[in-house]
């Protein structure tokens, strides 16, 4: 299975919690324009009742509405006695009759799928008491609601695209120096070329201080490795000489003419080279086991004028 690249998960992330509070935002904002809307049609019902109220027309022991009449756009308006009995007015379908009546107060009414709000007005008129009721649909608030959840639907998903879209190449531009420092490690690691450097131009904060010690430490061990080619050709060059020495005066010494003093000095010279050969490869070997942390270095004061 394919492992996801840290570019997609950060992508990921970051889109969850754009979506997370744009949720939130849009959730809050969804209550409180519900709350307002409520808060706007208790006025506007009061409003309406009060303007109801002025208009009416009381003859004998009659009431009568005035010349606007029972209904008002969205809201119908009812007349009742003290009793509590319906006296002139309208009441909507399925409203339940036993609503009871609260002066000054308003109410939300719910009868299975359908809503109401209510506002009541107690008034008093030649010793009678009479009671208004104002009724309006909330087909309005629900209309608001459904439009606003819609809108909501609709812009959600396209904030989320625009989110991942905007995510991805903000992360994609964030990354592109870990990704160029891996590239120069695997070019550097197929070609073995340690030449290659890092632009650094490119990163800036922890990147660029990452790309700066990559290359500090490319130079390093361009450095060490052009010292231990230098080492080994000087070591070669050093060991060559006693080799050709020793081979020569070898070749020399098993020579038919050569007497036994002239055999004698030629294995005197072989000896005297292996023995620098001998120390060579020691100092060597010494300075292998320090490189390593094998061996501690013992110090001597030196006259360096001497």
């Amino acid at each position: 299975m394919k492992q996801i690249s840290w570019k997609v998960k950060v992508t990921i992330w970051y889109t969850f919690f754009v979506v997370l509070i744009t949720g939130f935002a849009m959730f809050s904002i969804t209550r409180y324009a519900k709350q307002t809307f409520a808060v706007t049609h208790v006025e506007e019902l009061e409003e309406a009742v009060d303007d109801f109220v002025d208009d009416m027309e009381f003859e004998d022991n009659s009431v009568e509405a005035g010349r606007d009449g029972y209904y008002d756009n969205d809201m119908v308006f009812s007349i009742y006695n003290d009793y509590g009995e319906l006296v002139n007015g309208y009441v909507p379908k399925y409203f339940p009759l036993n609503t009871k009546l609260k002066d000054e107060t308003s109410q939300m009414i719910e009868f299975e799928d359908l809503q109401w709000r209510t506002f009541d007005k107690r008034v008093e008129e030649d010793g009678h008491v009479y009671w208004v009721r104002g009724i309006m649909y909330e087909t309005r608030s629900v209309a608001m609601e459904k439009t606003m959840l819609w809108i909501e639907l609709s812009v959600l998903p396209i904030l989320v695209l625009l989110a991942a879209i905007g995510g991805y190449f903000i992360t994609r531009r964030a990354f592109a120096p870990v990704e160029e420092i891996r590239q120069t490690a695997e070019s550097i690691a197929k070609g073995g070329d340690l030449s290659e450097r890092v632009p650094e131009r490119k990163a800036k904060g922890e990147l660029q201080r990452l790309a700066k010690t990559f290359n500090g430490m490319l130079d390093t061990i361009e450095s060490t490795l052009e010292e231990e080619k230098q080492f080994t050709a000087d070591a070669s060059h050093e060991l060559r000489t006693p080799i050709a020495v020793i081979i020569a005066e070898s070749e020399y010494g098993v020579m038919d003419d050569v007497t036994d003093e002239e055999r004698q000095e030629a294995l005197e010279v072989i000896l005297e080279q292996g023995n620098k050969m001998s120390l060579l490869v020691s100092q060597l070997l010494t300075m292998s086991r320090s490189e390593n942390n094998r061996q501690n270095a013992q110090y001597e004061k030196v006259n360096i004028s001497k």
